[in-house]
């Protein structure tokens, strides 16, 4: 299971949902990113991501998987 919340980039609401849920991941073995940009997630069968913002300039873009 990979899982990627972006603590660094400082958002108040994902760093609450990394707090809340990163323990539950961690039990189950998770590999959790915390970077801003992900480069590279191995493959697993289950990706957990969270984001937060709007589609402005500053907000959240967009999430690709390539299958």
């Amino acid at each position: 299971m990979n899982a990627c919340f972006p603590v660094e980039g400082s958002d108040a609401t994902i760093n609450f949902g990394y707090n809340q849920i990163g323990p539950v991941l961690d039990e189950y073995g998770a590999q959790i990113i915390t970077s801003k940009y992900i480069n590279a997630m191995t493959e697993k069968d289950i990706n957990v991501l969270m984001a937060h913002g709007t589609t402005g300039i500053d907000g959240f873009k967009y999430f690709s998987s390539r299958s």
